[in-house]
C-alpha cells in the first residue's frame, strides 16, 4: 500500500494538519471536513477551494501555515488563477 496516492481532496485535508497552532489547526480541520463531506473539497476547482482555506488561515493570523498552503497551491496548480493569487500573497508575506 506504500504506492497508494490519495486524491487531491484528501491531500487538501492532510495539509490542514500541518499547523503548529493547535486551536487554529482544529478549526481548519473542521472546515476541511465540512467541505469534504459536502462534496466541495473534491470538486473541479480544488485550487480555488484550497485558496479560500488558505486565506482563512491567514485571516486567523496563522501566517506560517498559510504560507505553506500558498506554496502548495503554486506547486500543485501552477497555471490556475488561484496560483497567481498565491504567488502575490507569498510575495507580500515575504516583505519585512
Amino acid at each position: 500500500m506504500s504506492g497508494l496516492k490519495l486524491p487531491d481532496c484528501w491531500e487538501t485535508l492532510r495539509a490542514g494538519f500541518g499547523s503548529r497552532n493547535h486551536h487554529m489547526n482544529r478549526i481548519s480541520v473542521w472546515i476541511l471536513l465540512t467541505l469534504l463531506f459536502t462534496g466541495s473539497a473534491c470538486g473541479p476547482d480544488q485550487a480555488t477551494q484550497l485558496l479560500e482555506i488558505t486565506q482563512f488561515e491567514e485571516r486567523q493570523s496563522n501566517s506560517v501555515h498559510a504560507k505553506e498552503l500558498y506554496e502548495d497551491i503554486v506547486n500543485r496548480y501552477p497555471d490556475s488563477p488561484a496560483a497567481q493569487t498565491a504567488r502575490a500573497r507569498l510575495t507580500k508575506l515575504a516583505e519585512p
